[in-house]
């Protein structure tokens, strides 16, 4: 998990240097060597990489990123090729005979919303150790998808929710890459709220060069932006203060 965050936060560099987006591939490569689960987020990371590298480099970028992700990758089936175990045969193990195992061989554990599977025994255990930080994440995410620069992040965690809820195998340990997604999606949610201000009007219009800023927004002039800034932060204030007057003895007791 933690390689996965590390390729996640190189992609969101803020020089957007080549290096950095050829190091996010090499985390995410190494991320998923070690858990093959989180192959899943490829599609959100690429996203992420795509968004950061705009301007001329873009395609350049993406080369990078792909081609260390990709090149790390291969690896393992070289490693199987060598040894002989890449097909299924008698006497030995191979890859693909895992990847199909993974993917099919194991008994599903049948649908989180159906009481008594073993899914829905695994979900409710989740939401007895933390009842909180999966529910706060999901609720965010409209309002992540909706803001383009939470995004990726969002679509993280839309993605492991949307395997969650599918038919099939359930591991116990699958929550562990779903939190910290769940964490940024519902900080970051929260961020955006704060500064609803900027995204929603854009900059203050002048009565006249070098006179002091208006309360008018330059993008709606009919419009006052401050009503709406000062509710939406009140907002963030109550639900801030509210979470922790619920969640700091739950935690206390708790730990």
């Amino acid at each position: 998990l933690p390689w996965i965050l590390g390729a996640f936060a190189l992609a969101l560099s803020s020089r957007r240097r080549l290096w950095a987006f050829a190091a996010s591939g090499l985390c995410f490569a190494a991320g998923v060597l070690s858990k093959e689960t989180y192959l899943l987020l490829l599609p959100a990371l690429a996203y992420q990489v795509w968004q950061r590298a705009e301007g001329p480099t873009r395609r350049m970028c993406m080369c990078v990123f792909s081609s260390v992700t990709l090149g790390i990758l291969l690896f393992f089936p070289l490693y199987a090729v060598l040894k002989g175990e890449l097909f299924p045969g008698h006497g030995h193990v191979s890859l693909i005979g895992a990847i199909e195992w993974q993917l099919h061989g194991r008994a599903g554990s049948g649908s989180p919303f159906t009481t008594g599977t073993a899914a829905n025994q695994t979900v409710i255990g989740w939401l007895h150790a933390d009842p909180w930080l999966l529910g706060l994440g999901t609720g965010a995410l409209p309002l992540a998808l909706a803001v383009r620069r939470l995004r990726p992040i969002g679509l993280a965690l839309a993605i492991f929710l949307a395997v969650l809820v599918r038919p099939g195998y359930l591991p116990a340990a699958y929550i562990t890459g779903t939190l910290p997604f769940a964490a940024l999606t519902f900080a970051g949610s929260i961020d955006a709220v704060w500064r609803i201000n900027r995204t929603a009007c854009g900059r203050f219009a002048r009565t006249a060069p070098g006179t002091r800023r208006n309360w008018r927004c330059a993008r709606h002039p009919g419009t006052r932006p401050f009503p709406t800034t000062f509710c939406a932060r009140v907002f963030v204030v109550a639900l801030t203060l509210g979470v922790g007057v619920v969640l700091v003895p739950q935690c206390v007791n708790g730990d």
